[in-house]
């Protein structure tokens, strides 16, 4: 027969009834970390509920003296928590990692191990924001302290305003250069770089090159080298100068590179820097010849010719040669560049021009459309061709051999051709009317 339990008799055996043995194998949680009190347990647990459940209003802070009872509450409890093993520990343990993650800035140090304040976690620092929840006051989660964060010596301005000079100028963009001594106040010069993020870290790179990078490797072979003959390599660094390209202020690093290098010749630079005068005469070794004397725009065509791209340079310099050494009866070419068209063939729009015409001896003037040859001033990417009039195009000249685009404009399909067949192409002996 099942025996029936007052009320009354349950309540009291339902409240002698203990916490523990919650974990599996016969262990103790050690929770709850909190234990409330249950009504009828005493004047204090009685009064103590009462403040929790019967609040008066938001002020001073929300939830008036509950707020203050369960703000106490959650201090132990997550203090207990932070203790436990292995939940707590571990949590604690993954902040710390976690932590360390965070980036360098401009800050103070933390726990004077290497790490900055805010690479380090201390768990205090949570602890005592929860112990001033919902008072409008905010803690630093990170430092040695909640105070570290806010002293005015850990604060960006003034660590900034405090720099030494010399570590500002290592985070500029700049130049460097390997020199080693030689006697009688001479260096013989192996080496120059540029470091557009400053000397500091262009050197953590070259460090972690001489390991891990081909050029690198073989840079570091050669500083081995010089060492090891008992003689030293001493390193030199100048902040770049600005200068001012379409109206933005930029550093020069990158041409003071070039510059010291076509000066100088280090004997570690791999990249062949030619100064201008070396890239002029490199152009006049490697391409035909043609006189310019005549040309209007002269220096845009200079700049053009002593640019890179030396193969495409030589065709075009050919492509002038040929159109000038073509016959003319009665007319004489008129040779201008003009500064670009619109409408042209598809990519070649507002590129510079080498424009052929023929002109009434005496008058060196055209008539507005009567032109021949225009030879598109390209670099590479582009193909490398000649424009032509479709009004001095053969009519007998097969027309597969060209494209064509807008306003009577066309080119040959295959410039070789085209520069070996002219004739054929063109009327070149056709009257201006």
């Amino acid at each position: 027969m099942v025996s029936i339990v007052g009320l009354k008799d349950r309540e009291t055996l339902l409240k002698s009834l203990k916490f523990g043995r919650d974990v599996r194998g016969g262990g103790d949680s050690g929770q709850p970390y909190i234990k409330s009190a249950l009504p009828g347990d005493g004047l204090g647990s009685d009064a103590l509920n009462s403040l929790t459940r019967n609040s008066f209003g938001d002020f001073p802070i929300r939830g008036n003296t509950a707020a203050v009872i369960k703000t106490a509450e959650d201090t132990i409890r997550i203090g207990k928590f932070s203790t436990s093993f292995p939940q707590g520990l571990l949590f604690v343990t993954k902040q710390q990692g976690l932590q360390k993650s965070n980036p360098n800035i401009e800050t103070g140090p933390g726990d004077g191990n290497g790490l900055l304040n805010t690479q380090f976690y201390d768990f205090t620092n949570t602890l005592k924001q929860v112990g001033v929840q919902g008072s409008g006051i905010h803690f630093p989660r990170s430092g040695d302290g909640v105070l570290q964060l806010q002293e005015e010596q850990n604060k960006y301005g003034y660590i900034v305003s405090h720099k030494d000079k010399d570590f500002i100028l290592e985070k500029l963009p700049s130049i460097y250069i390997w020199l080693q001594p030689l006697e009688n106040d001479n260096y013989k010069i192996l080496y120059v770089g540029k470091a557009g993020r400053g000397v500091d870290v262009r050197f953590s790179q070259h460090e972690r090159g001489f390991i891990e990078s081909t050029t690198g490797k073989k840079n570091a072979k050669l500083i081995r080298e010089v060492l090891n003959e008992d003689n030293i390599i001493e390193i030199y660094s100048k902040t770049s100068d600005t200068i001012c390209f379409f109206d933005q202020k930029i550093y020069a690093y990158s041409s003071e590179e070039e510059a010291f290098a076509a000066a100088y010749s280090p004997l570690w630079n791999r990249t062949n820097f030619l100064s201008f005068q070396e890239t002029k005469k490199e152009i006049q070794r490697k391409s035909t010849h043609v006189d310019t004397s005549s040309l209007t725009n002269k220096e845009i065509f200079e700049n053009y010719i002593n640019s890179p791209n030396f193969e495409v340079k030589k065709k075009f310099l050919e492509i002038l040669k040929k159109i000038k050494s073509l016959p003319s009866k009665n007319f004489d070419f008129t040779e201008k560049i003009v500064g670009g068209y619109s409408n042209q063939l598809s990519g070649y729009n507002n590129i510079p021009m080498v424009v052929y015409a023929k002109v009434h001896i005496g008058t060196n003037l055209a008539k507005a459309n009567e032109w021949f040859f225009r030879v598109p001033m390209i670099e590479k990417n582009k193909d490398l061709t000649v424009f032509l009039n479709q009004k001095k195009i053969n009519l007998n000249l097969n027309k597969d051999m060209l494209i064509f685009g807008k306003k009577n404009i066309c080119r040959p399909k295959n410039l070789n051709h085209f520069l070996v067949n002219i004739n054929k192409y063109m009327r070149l002996n056709d009257r201006f009317i």
